[in-house]
């Protein structure tokens, strides 16, 4: 009998190469503002190798993140009507 060929995990293209940025822009510096702030947390963005990265806190289900990043484009592609 023949041996199945083993699964490959697919390869992860980078989508942004990472480029220099100002101080107040430093994601640490954002980080570290935030400290006290919040009961939960996702957090994303590209790392240095350029491949997107995220964490979040042990209290939010998938579900939950999956909610949080709906509202998160809700509110930042709806326009306020005056």
């Amino acid at each position: 009998m023949a041996k199945r060929p083993k699964k490959q995990k697919p390869k992860l293209v980078p989508k942004a190469k990472p480029i220099p940025l100002r101080p107040e822009n430093d994601p640490d510096t954002v980080l570290e503002s935030c400290k006290g702030c919040f009961e939960s947390v996702l957090v994303m963005g590209y790392g240095k190798d350029g491949y997107v990265k995220d964490a979040y806190t042990e209290n939010l289900s998938e579900a939950d993140v999956n909610m949080l990043i709906d509202q998160y484009k809700m509110w930042l592609f709806i326009e306020e009507e005056d």
